[in-house]
């Protein structure tokens, strides 16, 4: 018997031993990022342990979070191989920028991961005025993440994380607050569906977010977005999304020579709201004689006459909205008012029309 149970001791001493690293690698920690530019993730040297992070070791583990020191001014760092961690916490204050490229070998891939039973939190903070997180290395994992922006050390500013890869990541993405910018080479999966809820969320960009965005509270901007002093540039492009369920917010845009379009590749739903905010603004470049695409969609449901609510619309100038009976594809169009109708309503902008086409 005493054999036996020395047996077992032995053994369970041994398999502590082996679950020993498992348990140390499973701690939350937080590194940050050295203060100088063109950085390899890859170096040890280059992070700094906050609290009882165990120095001389990378960031990587799942739970882990990368957090920043305030820049002078745009930091370029590369990852230069695979990496996981669990969460990102940057503060770019005074119109600064970080940003992340895969390095080498260019097939570098940041994933991110939990292992608490909760998405990956990743925040933006800004100073001052602005700040960018660029993420140019593909993201991937298995649980989404939550994004927060906000003012950082100095406060006021607006915080943005910006993809600009193919992303593999899978699991809902939800944006609290701050700006979630899918770039022109910037794509979400099928599987990463992105709600927007939050009264400073906004989703933007030119790229495409290949699932369904549900917009709750906040905003959807199409177009490109340049996070700078002292706020948000934006200029015309189209923002691609799989289906679009509207619960409430609005949908604004900025035109200029060319369109600002929100283009929906198979749904749009009217979900909760009892009315949908559409709001116009003109952009350099922009004229009342152009034709502007707003928004499209392939099939909806729920759309009326009485759906949109249009704000801004130029003098001279109505929306129309048209879909065929056969398959309710359609679209929003802006367009200059013929001139016995511009005579007709006296000069009064915003005339709104809604057309069912055959098909």
């Amino acid at each position: 018997m005493k054999t036996c149970q020395k047996t077992s001791l032995l053994f369970a001493a041994a398999s502590s031993l082996l679950l020993l690293p498992a348990m140390v690698n499973a701690q939350p920690w937080t590194y940050t990022i050295g203060s100088g530019n063109g950085l390899s993730w890859d170096t040890v040297a280059n992070w700094t342990p906050v609290g009882s992070a165990p120095a001389s070791s990378l960031p990587d583990g799942v739970d882990n979070t990368i957090a920043s020191v305030t820049p002078n001014g745009g930091r370029t760092d590369t990852l230069d191989g695979n990496h996981t961690i669990g969460n990102i916490a940057y503060v770019v204050n005074a119109n600064r920028s970080y940003t992340w490229n895969p390095g080498t070998p260019s097939t570098s891939v940041l994933t991110l991961q939990t292992d608490t039973g909760t998405a990956p939190a990743v925040s933006v903070k800004a100073g001052q005025t602005a700040g960018n997180l660029y993420m140019n290395a593909p993201l991937a994992g298995t649980q989404g993440f939550t994004m927060t922006g906000g003012s950082g050390a100095y406060g006021g500013g607006n915080g943005a994380f910006q993809l600009g890869a193919a992303n593999t990541i899978t699991g809902p993405v939800t944006v609290n607050s701050g700006w979630l910018v899918v770039n022109a080479a910037g794509s979400l999966p099928v599987g990463a569906p992105v709600t927007v809820s939050g009264n400073n969320a906004v989703l933007a960009g030119t790229g495409t977010v290949n699932d369904t965005v549900t917009l709750t509270t906040g905003y959807i901007y199409p177009g490109s977005a340049a996070i700078t002093s002292p706020g948000v540039n934006l200029t015309p492009g189209t923002l691609t999304v799989g289906n679009l369920t509207w619960n409430g917010g609005s949908i604004n845009e900025t035109l200029g020579t060319a369109s600002s379009l929100l283009s929906v590749n198979n749904a749009l739903t009217m979900g909760s709201a009892s009315t949908y905010n559409f709001n116009i603004t003109q952009g350099a470049g922009f004229s009342s004689g152009n034709t502007y695409d707003l928004l499209n969609f392939n099939s909806e449901s729920g759309v009326t006459s009485s759906s949109f609510t249009v704000t801004g619309v130029p003098a001279g100038m109505e929306v129309v909205t048209e879909w065929t009976v056969a398959d309710q594809s359609g679209e929003m169009i802006l367009v200059p008012e013929p001139s016995t109708l511009a005579l007709l309503v006296g000069g009064v902008a915003g005339l709104w029309q809604m057309r069912r086409r055959k098909a």
